[in-house]
């Protein structure tokens, strides 16, 4: 069905179908049941107990290999004068060292060289910064990172046609999508300004030149790609509330217990040190329940979305810069909080503002949810796993933005984890369990879900297995989101597509996912499992309680 919205826009093309009615999984597991209005008194449960402890190179260790590397010869050698770092962050290993993850050792740095007009981008081993080796030059450009933003908008604040208003608070900036102009002889970042004026909502977006310092402004308001009415914005007011830069370290081995039992055991990474060259949003590690291993990864590398008649975008996003969210609580280590209260998202609360970013972790009952608030542009996307004491893992994706032109639009949103299974070891196989039985899946495959059909990942050699759920909200996937469904045979250079640009150019934004399935045998092998969730999202028209999606994945025989 398309929204109203959309009909009322003229839109022809028709976005996404719908999901099916919801199925197992529900969003509100962390929410008391009818019981309590029954005056059913509960058996008490004896409280879990979470243990957070550093995994990994330290922030320390980081700093240090980058200051290092800054001042290296081969650097100096390399690069003119006129160059800025723009990420520096960890390089985390693709295979496993006795069916477990182990922790990142090597660093990849991206700068951009503006006297060579050119990205320039190193790998190196974090004990020895020095010797880095240089890759091949990038495809497309490397994306800004917040000081390479600010020092665009210190070029804005200089030009006389903005000079004044800004000085006298009557303009603003925001983080517009996309954030470079492609195509462009010179490197050109985007700068959003909006009107602080009461009752105003006047913007437009400028391309900041970072070699000659001069500002464009466009006939349209905005560059391609992007939108930007004088007279109309949706979402939440922008906080303009700092975040957290990509690499900045938070790895922990969490235990959880209840009692003498260890429930859960796994290494929780935090949005900003996740895996990927975009980022991966909460990252799972190494995940035992009981004393047994369920998955070895899990984790979200790929997010992209599509407007409808391509109204803006279409964009690859990232998923790895945290922004704030309210979580109440004390911090148990750096980019860790322990809530005292259930942590409120800007889906939650309607607001950009928060008092903290990183992972925060709420306890209730004998569950636990991790959850992050990450922003990309003018986007906010909620990164979310949620651990039962009965084994059942719940992972979400949430969807919202702050005030801006582009989501007033109809819009589909696209999430694609990646799961390393590994059911009690790493020899596993997987059945498709249809209304009429199950039927054991030979070879590498993609498919698109029905709403009846589950999938079982089992090892043969114990029994063990887990079911995978889809959620009621996931939806199937439209021509731009390809497919829903990928099961593969686990390969070291397969942890993404390779894709590391937003928008514009030669940048492609779709997930393809489908380059992997090589027909290669999953009997009895290390499997990997890509799950797609899509998400209509109707600002106009849409309820937050519908920008949630996720699978589930219930223990079956344990």
């Amino acid at each position: 069905m398309i929204p109203q919205a959309a009909r009322r826009a003229g839109h022809q093309e028709t976005p996404m179908r719908r999901s099916f009615p919801l199925a197992l999984s529900t969003l509100a597991v962390l929410a008391a049941g009818p019981l309590a209005a029954q005056k059913i008194q509960p058996t008490p449960q004896v409280p879990l107990t979470v243990s957070v402890k550093p995994w990994g190179p330290s922030q320390e260790k980081l700093d240090a290999a980058r200051e290092k590397l800054l001042a290296s010869a081969e650097i100096r050698s390399r690069l003119s004068t006129d160059n800025r770092l723009l990420w520096f962050d960890m390089v985390w290993p693709e295979e496993k060292v006795n069916g477990s993850y182990v922790a990142p050792d090597h660093f990849r740095a991206t700068f951009y060289d503006y006297g060579k007009k050119q990205p320039f981008v190193f790998e190196g081993h974090l004990d020895a910064p020095e010797s880095p080796e240089l890759l091949p030059r990038p495809t497309d450009e490397p994306d800004p990172n917040t000081a390479e933003y600010e020092a665009a908008t210190a070029i804005v604040k200089a030009d006389s046609r903005f000079a004044t208003a800004i000085a006298e608070r009557r303009l603003s900036f925001y983080p517009p999508m996309p954030p470079l102009v492609t195509g462009q002889k010179n490197r050109t970042l985007t700068v959003g300004v909006i009107s602080l004026d009461p009752g105003s909502r006047a913007n437009e977006i400028l391309g900041v030149d970072m070699i000659t310092k001069e500002v464009t402004r466009y006939a349209a308001g905005a560059p391609m790609k992007s939108m930007a009415s004088p007279n109309a914005g949706c979402g939440a007011p922008n906080a303009g509330q700092a975040t957290t830069a990509k690499g900045t370290a938070g790895q922990f081995e969490v235990v959880v217990t209840q009692g003498p039992t260890e429930i859960w055991r796994l290494v929780v990474v935090r949005p900003s040190a996740s895996s990927g060259l975009r980022g991966s949003g909460v990252e799972l590690i190494n995940v035992d329940y009981k004393g047994k291993r369920i998955l070895s990864r899990a984790h979200a590398p790929i997010l992209n979305v599509q407007y409808v008649n391509d109204a803006c975008g279409p964009y690859r996003d990232w998923q790895y810069q945290e922004g704030f969210f309210s979580a109440t609580g004390t911090d148990v280590a750096n980019g860790v909080r322990q809530c005292t209260a259930p942590p409120s998202v800007i889906l939650e609360n309607g607001t950009d503002t928060g008092n903290f970013k990183g992972i925060a972790y709420w306890v209730s009952g004998s569950d636990i949810r991790l959850v992050s608030e990450l922003e990309a542009g003018w986007y906010r996307y909620i990164t979310d796993f949620r651990l039962l004491g009965n084994g059942t893992i719940q992972p979400r994706f949430g969807f919202g933005g702050v005030n801006n032109t582009c989501i007033c639009n109809v819009h589909n949103h696209h999430v694609y984890w990646r799961f390393d299974f590994d059911v009690a070891g790493t020899t596993n196989r997987i059945t498709e369990d249809r209304l009429f039985g199950g039927v054991l899946l030979a070879k590498e495959l993609s498919r698109k879900r029905d709403g009846k059909t589950t999938w079982t990942i089992s090892n043969p050699l114990t029994n063990e297995s887990y079911r995978l759920v889809p959620g009621g909200r996931d939806s199937v996937a439209d021509k731009y989101g390809r497919n829903d469904i990928w099961f593969l045979k686990s390969k070291v250079n397969e942890v993404e597509d390779g894709v590391n640009c937003t928008s514009g150019g030669s940048c492609q934004t779709w997930a393809n996912i489908d380059k992997f399935v090589t027909a290669e045998s999953i009997q009895d092998t290390d499997v990997i499992v890509w799950y797609g969730a899509h998400f209509v999202h109707d600002e106009v028209n849409g309820q937050a309680e519908d920008h949630v999606v996720g699978p589930d994945f219930i223990l079956k025989r344990w």
